[in-house]
């Protein structure tokens, strides 16, 4: 573990299959199990882009999938008694969580955010996930060609890089990232240390500015004027964005873009947004 890295990280999720890349990222920048990542849904999920121009996102945790009887089973998560937890989501991977809603994720509220590629089964496994390793003859050559998170870690030369190690990276890099120790244990849905810990549940909303740093210590850059420089977001994804902010913050943002971003983005807004903008211009005109 030593040895992953922020880029290690991205290499991992360019190499995955891609409709398991938002997994590979919730697992390692949101500190969650892959079981609670599987029973995520869409309702678990709020994201959106702040008056500063930094996209933002909530994950709510308080399901879990396990398998037994040869079946994988929804309940709790192993927090327990602690029962749901709120994670802030560092803003460099908003933009991926947004495609992988638009592309795919099951429909509806409740729609799974990963489901099941087999069809007698709803959630999807781990083993669907973690594919399998390319297979070689003895000259070298490629007999079965690999896919998935075996066959990632493969070619990144870290063969046993398992998927649950991903969860001990994030709860590391929180750490590089200044959290309080209370806070980071609430993320991670841990109990806190003593019997007064059993008791205490602290307020993760207080984490944002940490989940800030972790996106900043992966590279990610805050926004200074446009927010189309927040991330590397095509135009459609900004829309989306965009058009969660009310008629003066989304004025404000518009504000402060060039011409050439206001042409790609203001077809790909909503009619009603743009006339709200408008309507909010011109009273502030009179």
């Amino acid at each position: 573990m030593r040895s992953v890295t922020h880029d290690t990280i991205r290499e991992l999720v360019d190499l995955v299959q891609p409709r398991d890349k938002a997994f590979i990222l919730l697992l390692a920048y949101c500190c969650i199990r892959s079981g609670e990542a599987c029973a995520l849904r869409r309702a678990d999920l709020e994201l959106g882009i702040g008056q500063d121009g930094i996209p933002f996102g909530w994950l709510t945790v308080e399901r879990g999938v396990s398998s037994y009887d040869g079946q994988r089973h929804e309940g709790d998560t192993k927090t327990g008694e602690l029962g749901e937890r709120l994670v802030p989501i560092p803003p460099h991977i908003v933009a991926d969580l947004i495609h992988h809603l638009e592309t795919w994720a099951a429909p509806g509220r409740q729609g799974l955010l990963f489901p099941s590629t087999n069809p007698a089964m709803q959630f999807r496994t781990t083993q669907q996930i973690n594919g399998h390793s390319a297979v070689y003859r003895e000259d070298g050559t490629v007999r079965k060609k690999g896919y998935g998170w075996y066959h990632a870690r493969q070619v990144i030369g870290m063969p046993t890089l398992h998927l649950h190690w991903l969860r001990h990276w994030a709860s590391t890099v929180w750490d590089e990232a200044g959290t309080p120790e209370g806070l980071r244990r609430a993320i991670m849905g841990h109990v806190q240390r003593g019997m007064t810990g059993l008791y205490t549940h602290p307020d993760t909303t207080k984490a944002v500015p940490y989940a800030i740093r972790v996106s900043e210590l992966a590279g990610w850059q805050r926004p200074t004027l446009a927010v189309s420089s927040s991330t590397t977001a095509p135009p459609t994804v900004m829309a989306k964005l965009l058009a969660t902010l009310d008629p003066g913050a989304l004025a404000a943002a518009l504000a402060h873009m060039t011409s050439e971003e206001l042409g790609e983005l203001i077809p790909l807004l909503p009619a009603d947004k743009i006339a709200a903008v408008l309507a909010s211009r011109l009273g502030e005109s009179r």
